[in-house]
């Protein structure tokens, strides 16, 4: 036994160094053949006891490194690729309609509550103290609010600062739509998904608002984007699984602190990962968890819904909306809130182009939901959670009258969703669905197109307001030489009024027709929104220059109407005709400026004056 031992030993020697030379070889074929670096690696463990032993080898250190970076290095090129593509697109067009808006109340609000610091702007928000900016009360959590303060601290408070601040949210919104889509899906749906959120006219408008509706955009993209993850990742990477329900839920959190239907997103996205998950058969006790951390999370809003609901008393000198709504309108609320996902008024001046849109709506969607899609988990997952919220965002609209739950900007948590829905399609396996879904986007991308040519060349006309252009007289005239004179609708005025009375901060004297004390027969104005003043005769003002305007309430039909075939006139107001017949004033400029608030606009200087 002693004398055959080493012979043995020999020979197993023999025997290994042959099996090792084979299986060099055969690592060789395996590495042209671009085998993958985590199966060569296993492989390496089991069929090298050296390997086995000592934790590393020729070919383990070369799967380690060459072959991940052969392999890994165009996936991350295509994923830069794509995710600044669509950024830059994000920008470039919200910037392009960046002049072209114009400020309004909810933004001059917002402008005026920045001027606190975080604690003053909550005890503000939550009711707890009072700040008379001269305008009126914001009806928001704070968490817009912080991050705007801590904005205007390095890049100052102003309104195209603050515009910018939305910008840069909505870009980060994109890219991050971008990203979740490569991962889960492929190249192709992030560029596909990634211009149509980027250049989706409803995102343009929102980018350059000073409100919170970007920052929203950006919480919900990141909360889709976990929703996506949880739903496509294996049940037994339990990890990560959690890792994508924990970011999911503290981006569902921030939605909450930025605006009241972050309600909505939390519950959408809870109730799509709880459906998946309870198909799946896994355990549902991780959702109930995050379920529960989200309604604790929510008391924290308390407050500023109590205060909301406060400050929503009538504003003195303002008519309050009548609380009888029709059926029909109802009806016609609830299509204006599923049309206006994929469209925007703009596309309504093209009826090619608003059919257009809505085919390519449709087929992009029927794509995503066809046989041979990929990651199907997480269509469906989407397709829960948008489902969902719109049902809960209709009930609401259809159950209360106190304010438009059918508005398009509270549904703007929808985008990034929708969008990533229709992009997803066209990697699908099969042939005809994906052909199918690149034709639904190429279509939507046209109708995009198409609405943001108008935001760039008449950008204005889709402004809130026409502020912009009464402002621009103001600097010209100088504060201290002119005064405003409203006549009409003191509701539609109001959205003139307030940027005016944040700009100038008061310096700046603005009336309104006063129809009571004019019923005698002599038109007679009083300081706008002061109703304890006393009425005055407005050719008795003592300025040289007054900018009569009278405010003009428009549809998106009426607007797009007015750009194809010319602006309406109006005929002279009362104010307008009592300056005119009291010969002491004559009209140097008469212009309309088309906007949802049009505004008419007369210029009277006094005779005699230079």
């Amino acid at each position: 036994m002693m004398v055959l031992e080493p012979i043995h030993v020999q020979c197993c020697s023999s025997q290994f160094a042959r099996a090792q030379s084979v299986y060099h070889s055969q690592e060789h074929l395996n590495s042209a053949s671009s085998v993958s670096a985590r199966s060569l690696a296993d492989f390496s463990a089991v069929s090298t006891p050296s390997a086995a032993v000592n934790g590393k080898s020729a070919v383990k250190e070369h799967a380690d490194s060459d072959v991940p970076a052969i392999k890994d290095k165009p996936i991350h090129r295509r994923l830069w690729f794509s995710c600044i593509i669509c950024a830059l697109a994000s920008a470039v067009a919200s910037a392009a309609f960046l002049p072209q808006q114009s400020l309004w109340t909810d933004e001059a609000v917002q402008l005026a509550g920045l001027q606190l610091n975080p604690i003053e702007v909550t005890q503000w928000l939550s009711g707890v103290a009072q700040n008379d900016f001269g305008i009126p009360d914001d009806r928001m959590p704070p968490l817009s609010y912080w991050v705007g303060w801590g904005w205007s601290r390095i890049f100052g408070l102003s309104e195209r600062s603050l515009r910018w601040l939305s910008v840069v949210a909505t870009v980060l919104a994109t890219a991050t739509v971008c990203a979740v889509a490569h991962s889960v899906w492929g190249f192709r749906p992030a560029i596909a998904g990634g211009l149509l959120f980027a250049l989706s006219p409803n995102v343009i408008y929102q980018a350059v608002e000073i409100r919170a509706y970007a920052l929203l955009m950006l919480a919900a993209a990141g909360a889709f984007a976990c929703l996506l993850k949880f739903a496509t990742t294996p049940v037994a990477d339990r990890h990560a699984r959690m890792g994508w329900l924990a970011g999911m839920t503290g981006c569902s959190i921030l939605s909450l602190y930025l605006h009241f239907f972050g309600v909505v997103i939390c519950g959408a996205c809870l109730l799509a990962s709880f459906i998946v998950t309870w198909r799946e058969g896994a355990q549902v006790l991780p959702i109930v968890l995050a379920g529960s951390i989200c309604v604790i999370s929510a008391i924290g809003i308390l407050p500023f819904l109590k205060s909301s609901i406060s400050k929503s008393a009538p504003t003195p000198g303002l008519s309050q909306p009548s609380g009888d709504v029709q059926t029909t309108s109802k009806a016609q609320g609830l299509a204006k809130l599923m049309l206006r996902q994929v469209c925007h008024g703009a596309m309504l001046g093209s009826r090619p182009i608003l059919v257009v849109s809505l085919v390519g709506a449709g087929v992009a969607g029927l794509a995503a939901l066809l046989p041979g899609r990929k990651a199907g988990a997480g269509t469906d997952a989407l397709v829960l959670a948008i489902g969902s919220g719109l049902l809960v965002t209709g009930a609401a609209y259809i159950a209360q009258t106190s304010f438009d739950a059918s508005s398009p900007r509270y549904s703007v948590w929808i985008l990034p969703g929708l969008m990533l829905l229709f992009g997803s399609g066209v990697e699908a396996t099969s042939s005809w669905p994906r052909w199918l879904a690149l034709l639904g986007v190429v279509l939507l991308l046209i109708g995009e197109a198409y609405a943001l040519t108008l935001f760039v060349f008449r950008g204005s006309a889709f402004a809130h307001t026409a502020y912009g252009p009464i402002e621009a007289r103001i600097h010209r005239y100088g504060v201290d030489r002119v005064a405003l004179v409203f006549e009409g609708d003191m509701n539609q005025a109001v959205h003139i009024y307030t940027p005016a009375r944040y700009e100038f901060r008061g310096k700046l004297h603005q009336y309104s027709y006063d129809p009571e004390a004019s019923r005698t027969g002599a038109t007679r104005v009083r300081e706008a929104l002061r109703s304890q003043e006393e009425p005055v005769d407005p050719a008795v003002l003592p300025f040289e220059l007054l900018i009569v305007v009278s405010p003009e309430q428009v549809d998106s039909l009426g607007v797009v109407r007015q750009l194809n075939y010319g602006i309406d006139t109006r005929p002279d107001g009362p104010v307008a005709r009592a300056l005119l017949a009291s010969h002491g004033w004559e009209r140097v400029e008469e212009d309309t400026f088309l906007a949802y608030v049009t505004a008419h606009v007369d210029v009277f200087k006094r005779v005699g004056d230079r």
